[in-house]
Formats: structure tokens, C-alpha cells, sequence
């Protein structure tokens, strides 16, 4: 069974690699089915790092669930206000 977006995102939200964020958004891009999903997530952690520094580190949030998944597109930012 695969997870919700709701339930991505609010993983996502808790972990304290990440906090504090700014803004999480998940979507199935799938088609429904819970293979693919996008994930926006804005961080004030992802200041100084790059990008595949970023990216590795939502992916690390996402944990072992990434691995059943056919794809996952991510794209971070860092708020402004950081």
C-alpha cells in the first residue's frame, strides 16, 4: 500500500533535519496509483548547501519508502526570510 501525500508531507514536516519548513507540497503524479510522486519543500536547512545536498537530504527524510517508489521528483528552495 502506498502512502498519501498528506502522509508524506507531514513526515516530512516532523523530521528535524529539515525543520525548520517554510512549506511542503506533494503530489501523486502517478496517476493515482502511489509509484511517483513531486515533492516541493522549502527549508531554512538548505542554506549554504547545494542542491544534490539538498536533495539528499529530503531524501534521507523520506527514508527506506523511497525505495518502493518508481520515481520521485524534488525540487527544494530556501525561504526568503532565512
Amino acid at each position: 500500500m502506498s502512502p498519501t501525500e498528506s502522509e508524506i508531507a507531514s513526515s516530512l514536516s516532523s523530521h528535524d533535519a529539515l525543520r525548520p519548513i517554510s512549506s511542503v507540497l506533494v503530489k501523486d503524479v502517478s496517476g493515482g496509483c502511489g509509484s511517483m510522486y513531486a515533492i516541493d519543500v522549502a527549508s531554512a536547512q538548505f542554506k549554504g548547501k547545494g542542491l544534490l545536498a539538498q536533495q539528499r537530504l529530503v531524501t534521507k527524510a523520506l527514508g527506506d519508502r523511497v525505495k518502493e517508489w518508481h520515481g520521485v521528483q524534488i525540487r527544494t528552495s530556501v525561504p526568503e526570510d532565512a
